[in-house]
């Protein structure tokens, strides 16, 4: 449910406040070695990593056209590589017919309120790799 991603999104962003104030983040690095931390990063990636080889597996011109844009993209413009890649997707999968918008409009759209809900699988699933991510991705590096 989306409600509960919210949830997980507003319990990361506590757990994140509270490990930043705390300082826990720095003891936690200073006590766990860096191949943990990195075989800890590489575990919460994997499942990402695999989706993007069976979506190259499933839709070969698609995702494989993605991969090889964005590789590309990389090489000629790091700073708009991802854009790159999103721009060669829509258009493949707009060429390919796989873009299905069929009530497609192009309105404006005003704020929409949803009342987060909190689920303990979408909490564990989302939020504890979130902060893992976010916190050893953007921070480990630094003070590790």
């Amino acid at each position: 449910e989306y409600s509960d991603a919210i949830g997980a999104y507003v319990v990361a962003a506590l757990l994140a406040l509270i490990i930043g104030v705390t300082g826990w983040f720095g003891r936690l690095l200073a006590i766990v070695p860096k191949p943990v931390m990195a075989a800890v990063l590489a575990g919460v990636l994997l499942p990402f990593v695999l989706k993007a080889v069976e979506a190259v597996v499933t839709s070969p011109i698609v995702a494989g056209g993605l991969v090889v844009a964005f590789l590309i993209g990389r090489r000629i413009t790091p700073r708009y590589a991802v854009l790159v890649a999103m721009v060669v997707g829509a258009v493949l999968s707009a060429v390919t017919g796989q873009a299905h918008a069929p009530a497609l409009t192009l309105d404006l759209s005003g704020p929409v309120w949803t009342t987060p809900t909190f689920d303990l699988q979408a909490i564990m699933g989302i939020a504890v790799p979130l902060v893992i991510v976010t916190m050893a991705g953007q921070n480990g590096p630094g003070l590790a």
